[in-house]
C-alpha cells in the first residue's frame, strides 16, 4: 500500500491527498498507508493537500493519518525542507492555514533551505488575510 512510484517516489496517498480524494485517502489510512512518508522532494501527503487548498483531506490526514504538520524533510541536494504550513500560506489557502495552527503548527518554523517563515513568504507574496491569521496566532515579525 505505500508502494512508490519509480518517478518521484510519490505513493498513492499522496496522489489521493493531491486530488482532494478523501474518503479514498481515509480507505488507504485505514489499510495502513503512511501519511509521512515523503517523495523525492521532501513532499508528504499533508503538503499535497495543502498546496491545493485541500482543507478536509488534510484533516483526514491529521487524524487519521497522524501526519506531522510540522514535517519539513529534505530528500534531494535543493528540494525539501518546507513545512506545509508555508505551502498552504504561499498558496494563500487561509482555512488550511488555521487548521495547521489548530493542530500545532510551529507558526515560526522556518523552510530549512531558504529560511523564510510563513509570515514571510505570505507578505513577501501580497496576502494580508493571511499575514493576519499568522500574526493571531503570535508569528514572530522579527524572523526572515
Amino acid at each position: 500500500i505505500n508502494r512508490r512510484s519509480t518517478f518521484d517516489k510519490s505513493t498513492a496517498i499522496m496522489l489521493a491527498a493531491k486530488e482532494g480524494h478523501k474518503s479514498t485517502v481515509s480507505l488507504l489510512i485505514a489499510r495502513g498507508a503512511d501519511a509521512n512518508l515523503v517523495d523525492c522532494y521532501g513532499w508528504a501527503p499533508l503538503h499535497f493537500a495543502a498546496s491545493w487548498g485541500r482543507k478536509d483531506t488534510a484533516l483526514i490526514l491529521i487524524v487519521e493519518g497522524n501526519a506531522d504538520v510540522n514535517s519539513c524533510e529534505t530528500t534531494a541536494k535543493d528540494e525539501g525542507g518546507t513545512p506545509p504550513l508555508i505551502v498552504a500560506a504561499k498558496g494563500s489557502h487561509k482555512e488550511v492555514v488555521k487548521l495547521f495552527l489548530q493542530y500545532g503548527a510551529d507558526v515560526n518554523l522556518p523552510e530549512l533551505h531558504h529560511g523564510h517563515t510563513a509570515l514571510s513568504a505570505a507578505a513577501e507574496l501580497g496576502l494580508p488575510e493571511v499575514v493576519q491569521l499568522l500574526l493571531d496566532y503570535s508569528a514572530n515579525i522579527n524572523r526572515k
